[in-house]
């Protein structure tokens, strides 16, 4: 049976039930897939019907033979010395399986045979070649005898969490052979963990650890120290204070390079990338139906629909509808959580070379903060702090977020095996009411007016838990009775909306100069973005005048319900608003040069130009800001002693614009930048059970922007300098046909060294970071389909 069908890898969450997300479109979809299925079921048959895009670099034979299983769904079995010491052919293009499974082997003296009746191939020593007479590529017939010892590939006993091949998230080289760390997180463990967000995900991943999320709204994690800049779907940057979280229900799998990134990506924080391949569509049918219930009455349903439309000889069609639905009373300070995701998807092949791919994503988010209220009373020499459970008052106490993302990616191979790749993208949010997070007033551009940021204004913490109403104090110095004045401001309302364009093409590809093989990616890309921002602030009066008491300290409960009545607006109602566009245009180069059989090294640059504008509410005037024009260079070097072992050694540079609008309107004329230098090691034992990756590396950040209070007024500044040395280990290691482990370490020492928090680390940033995960899979015919997983 092909790997895929819902019996081998959807088994455990197929006998699940669906009560609460069949809508009226679901049972149609349900009806047109077992229409269309039972149309098309003989034409998975045969493995010449099928047109499938290849994408496999040469590699070690055993580990190209794995992805080759992978990518065309079907079993391979081989035995397992007989491939030791050769290498694959280059796979790139859309190829049957039998033609491509010639490709691969064309340099090595092996053949193989299609076996109808168990639907697998079998790789064997060439014996003799028949060519049938349909200029077919030829079939290389071998014994009936069966080996005596086998490693078998692909569906029965595939390596589950080794994955070293190709992947979107760089160049055209496998995994391997790069002088990058590169981790990816499969769809194996991701239905195994079966994890409730992204972040709970990359816990199995070293070096990151959780981020406040902006009151848990999205995704949000430190990578090798330093913040996230903003979460990758299919390569396309999301907004860094987006609304949403991705459903691990749409993720094929989870990309992640560690380092600074521009050279593909243009604009990025230095601790690295993190990148969600959506699931796509696929020719062998399934509906799977997936039902969970919680504590805290969390209640999650999805449904995952995928087949075929139609297929001939050189054009086909395939269809995937992926929606869900979650809720959930209560999650730490959060209540009436709801989550909604449609993503339909179809893929297209024009001709045998051409494939169009379009996605559509839309998801639906609202929760409320349970976000208690902080005044200050004064008590003689003191000041006490008065915690209130009712919220300050909003216009709406949710917080909504729309979320709508359309994806066109075009894909063209040419018969020299080079690919022409391009991505057109575009984005809109839109949110409503109030996160309540202390990052909305400490670090929005919007906040612009210095009069009322004096440099006394606080934030409030009480029991660990941070506050987001500022308190403005004036305490007398000279000894005398102080006299707080408590001027209450609070977030009454939010409407912000962000729209985003993006188009990338890139262009891979192997040259051969004077006997030496350059695997090159290259590259232009545009990125286009607009933020409109509108918060309504509430003032209140200082409490004392408010309530007219003289005696604040003995008359608490009648402050609280003078101030803080969440029923009215009872304080002055003011609105700041703005709009920031920028571009990014970049173009990159990468060139990966197999030196000889041992070394192999890399070079690579990127230019990149970012413009931006500014605007004020009720100005037509745009205030241009500082155009950055800059080049960020990668440098790579990387040596095989034996086959199953390279180390590597890295060098590359990162860029990020800084455009900070402060309350004087500054635009700062330097952009932030990084760099890092790596030293590490991959390891491939045990014919490709153990895949791992450790390495050593020191990061610096530089220019980075702080806000400091001077008489009163936020000042964007620069001057502030970051770095952080480590070391990350990460592995998946298949000790049997059943058990999968998967392991991370790290130590970071992350380190503010310069600038207002000089020798402080960071917030967020763990200095300690392990995790694992095993996996039992059962193989007895009753248990079939039956896992054990701990982590």
């Amino acid at each position: 049976m092909p790997r895929g069908t819902l019996k081998q890898i959807g088994a455990g969450i197929s006998k699940c039930t669906l009560t609460k997300i069949v809508t009226a479109l679901t049972l149609c979809m349900v009806f047109f897939s077992t229409a269309v299925n039972a149309q098309n079921s003989k034409s998975l048959e045969s493995p010449r019907k099928t047109i499938i895009y290849f994408d496999l670099p040469s590699q070690m034979l055993q580990t190209g033979l794995i992805e080759f299983a992978i990518q065309s769904n079907f079993t391979v079995i081989v035995e397992s010395d007989i491939v030791e010491g050769f290498r694959s052919q280059t796979l790139v293009g859309p190829h049957d399986p039998i033609e491509a499974l010639t490709i691969l082997l064309t340099k090595t003296p092996f053949t193989f045979i299609f076996q109808e009746a168990t639907k697998s191939i079998v790789i064997k020593p060439a014996i003799a070649i028949d060519t049938d007479t349909n200029d077919q590529p030829p079939l290389l017939h071998i014994p009936n005898n069966e080996p005596e010892e086998i490693v078998v590939t692909g569906v029965q006993y595939p390596f589950l969490y080794n994955t070293i091949s190709n992947s979107q998230i760089y160049g055209n080289t496998s995994l391997f052979n790069t002088a990058r760390f590169i981790s990816v997180l499969p769809t194996a463990l991701i239905s195994d963990q079966a994890p409730n967000d992204l972040t709970d995900l990359l816990k199995m991943s070293s070096s990151i650890t959780p981020g406040d999320g902006m009151a848990e709204s999205n995704d949000d994690f430190y990578l090798r120290g330093f913040p996230r800049y903003g979460i990758y779907m299919d390569g396309v940057r999301q907004s860094s204070n987006t609304g949403i979280k991705q459903f691990p229900v749409n993720m094929e799998r989870v990309e992640i390079l560690k380092g600074p990134s521009t050279l593909f990506y243009g604009q990025a924080e230095p601790g690295g990338i993190v990148n969600v391949v959506r699931k796509k569509p696929q020719s062998t049918p399934h509906q799977i139906f997936t039902l969970a219930k919680g504590t805290d009455n969390k209640e999650q349903a999805s449904i995952d629909l995928t087949g075929e439309l139609f297929s001939t000889t050189l054009k086909q069609s395939q269809y995937r509808l992926i929606m869900a639905d979650e809720t959930q009373d209560t999650y730490s300070d959060l209540k009436n959580l709801s989550r909604q995701l449609f993503a339909p998807s179809l893929s297209i092949t024009m001709e045998k070379n051409t494939s169009i791919d379009i996605a559509y994503n839309y998801q639906q988010n609202r929760q409320t903060r349970e976000q208690g209220t902080i005044i200050v009373v004064p008590l003689g020499q003191t000041v006490d702090i008065v915690a209130v459970k009712e919220p300050a008052h909003q216009a709406q106490p949710d917080f909504k977020t729309k979320h709508h993302q359309i994806n066109i990616g075009l894909q063209h191979y040419f018969e020299s095996g080079w690919s022409l790749k391009s991505n057109l993208a575009g984005l809109q949010e839109q949110r409503y009411g109030i996160r309540t997070t202390r990052n909305t007033l400490l670090t929005s551009n919007l906040l612009s007016d210095g009069d009322d940021l004096d440099p006394t204004q606080v934030f409030i913490t009480l029991d660990g838990i941070s506050f987001p109403i500022p308190i403005g104090t004036r305490i007398k110095q000279d000894g005398k009775q102080d006299i707080p004045v408590a001027t209450i401001r609070s977030i009454y309302d939010e409407n912000s909306e962000e729209k985003m364009q993006y188009l990338k093409t890139l262009l891979d590809g192997s040259v051969n100069l004077v006997g030496i093989t350059h695997d090159l990616s290259m590259g232009v890309d545009w990125y286009r973005q607009n933020i409109a921002e509108e918060f309504a602030l509430e003032h209140r009066s200082d409490i004392i005048s408010l309530t007219q008491i003289k005696n604040v300290s003995a008359n608490a409960n009648e402050i609280i319900e003078g101030v803080f009545n969440t029923n009215k607006t009872i304080g002055e109602l003011t609105t700041r608003e703005h709009t920031l566009r920028y571009n990014d245009y970049g173009a990159f180069l990468l060139d990966s040069i197999e030196l000889n059989d041992y070394w192999r090294s890399s070079i690579g640059g990127r230019y990149t130009q970012t413009t931006g504008e500014y605007q004020k509410a009720n100005s037509a005037q745009q205030e241009e800001l500082t155009a950055y024009n800059a080049f960020s260079a990668e440098l790579g070097l990387r040596y095989e002693p034996i086959e199953e072992l390279a180390f590597y050694a890295n060098y590359s540079e990162g860029l990020k614009a800084n455009y900070q609008v402060d309350d004087l309107g500054t635009t700062l004329t330097t952009p932030e930048t990084s760099y890092q230098y790596e030293l590490g090691a991959k390891a491939l034992l045990f014919n490709g059970a153990l895949v791992s990756t450790i390495a050593t590396y020191q990061i610096n950040k530089e220019n980075v922007v702080a806000i400091e209070f001077i008489d009163g007024v936020r000042k964007a500044v620069i001057g502030g300098e970051q770095s952080t040395t480590g070391i990350d280990i990460d592995f998946t290691y298949q000790m049997t046909q059943n058990i999968n482990l998967l392991g991370s370490f790290s130590i970071i020492t992350p380190e503010i060294r310069s600038g207002e928090y000089a020798e402080n680390t960071p917030a967020l940033a763990s200095k300690h970071v392990a995790s694992t995960f095993f996996s039992y899979r059962f193989r007895n015919n009753w248990a079939e389909g039956l896992g054990l997983h701990v982590g």
